[in-house]
């Protein structure tokens, strides 16, 4: 047998990132819906298949081979930088940390308190999957006006209605996948003074809560296109591309209170590589990286995430773990994930957890995914 050539999977590749070249400063992390993903440290670009390929990677849709219906469910918070504990000093109800370090950490646009909730309905076949997804993202971050801290909160929630394909090609080898979504978006924004807040109102929970009960700028209804390559190098290393709202819509403020708001939300564009080795067949190791940073709102703060994991798969349980970097962050310390997964003969459970230690906020995300 004549072996395949790899030519068109280059091509493939190189014409993928030509189409980056216009300028891509907002972005933002892909959402980890998936709690497989979650628990190997983000490493799931490459790996991505049933439906959490609708997420991750549509090219993914072909490589299980699997029909399937997922439901998801997760909450991941994380405050970067010590922000709340620097709010506390700030507002003098704490000395853990000098006022030049809290001073610092409030005006660093690397740190801040982040949210984001899922949840998700899934189906997939083997070429084609369709979902629906709601996602909130919400950000917080401390500016300093007239000599006083002021605390700024964005969150932005949208509901996806997905519909999803993969198409092999080079005998197997190169996956192309698409995604076109209908996404309904709202955006919050609100603001506090630090002094108006008591010391007990300075906890992630409720930070987070104001940007959830924020005043509502802006919605929109639009569309968006998720573009996904894979490419099966050898049997031991598989190789994977996604670009998340390739069209990066922008979201009109028709319900805007300022003239300032007009154009702050959009879908950002999302663009990250990732690969995948299995050295054994119970045995794989993943590693992603974003390739761009950026926000959601204008004003938040940018997040840029690298990491990866390993995967031990039995007959019926696998156990995974992973580390996550923010490259953005002002302390770029790692974030710990770890997961596992339980499985019959047409019903899989998994749950994963993230921690940051030293920091507020312990992120998890499970789900249940059923063959038919």
């Amino acid at each position: 047998m004549s072996p395949v050539d790899s030519r068109p999977a280059i091509f493939a590749f190189a014409l993928f990132f030509s189409l980056l070249v216009s300028p891509i400063a907002v972005a933002q992390t892909v959402s980890k819906v998936d709690p497989r993903a979650l628990a190997m440290g983000g490493g799931y670009v490459a790996v991505a298949d049933g439906y959490a390929a609708l997420q991750w990677n549509p090219a993914g849709l072909w490589v299980s081979g699997r029909k399937e219906a997922g439901l998801m469910l997760g909450s991941l918070s994380l405050e970067v930088g010590r922000w709340v504990e620097s709010l506390r000093v700030a507002g003098g109800f704490s000395d853990e940390l000098t006022n030049a370090d809290a001073s610092a950490t409030l005006m660093s646009g690397s740190s801040g308190l982040t949210d984001e909730r899922t949840f998700g309905i899934y189906v997939t076949s083997v070429r084609f999957g369709a979902s629906f997804q709601q996602i909130t993202y919400a950000d917080e971050i401390a500016s300093f006006i007239d000599g006083s801290v002021h605390i700024d909160t964005a969150a932005l929630r949208t509901r996806e209605y997905q519909v999803s394909a993969a198409h092999p090609l080079m005998q197997g080898r190169l996956v192309l996948g698409g995604s076109v979504k209908l996404v309904q978006a709202q955006g919050r924004l609100d603001g506090v003074s630090l002094d108006s807040l008591e010391g007990a109102d300075l906890a992630a929970g409720k930070l987070l809560g104001l940007a959830h009960s924020g005043s509502v700028t802006s919605e929109d209804t639009v569309f968006g296109i998720d573009l996904g390559l894979l490419f099966m190098a050898s049997s031991m290393l598989r190789i994977g591309a996604v670009v998340k709202n390739f069209n990066a819509p922008e979201l009109d403020s028709s319900t805007k209170i300022t003239p300032a708001n007009e154009g702050q939300f959009r879908l950002p564009r999302q663009v990250r590589i990732g690969g995948m080795f299995l050295p054994h067949p119970q045995f794989s190791l993943t590693l992603d990286l974003d390739l761009v940073s950026g926000v959601f709102v204008q004003g938040a703060r940018e997040r840029r995430e690298f990491g990866g994991g390993i995967q031990w798969s039995g007959d019926r349980i696998a156990l995974r773990s992973g580390l996550l970097f923010d490259l953005k962050a002002i302390e770029r310390r790692p974030m710990y994930t770890f997961g596992f997964g339980l499985s019959g003969e047409t019903l899989r459970a998994d749950l994963a957890g993230r921690w940051n230690p030293g920091r507020s906020g312990f992120g998890w995300t499970g789900s249940l995914a059923a063959e038919f």
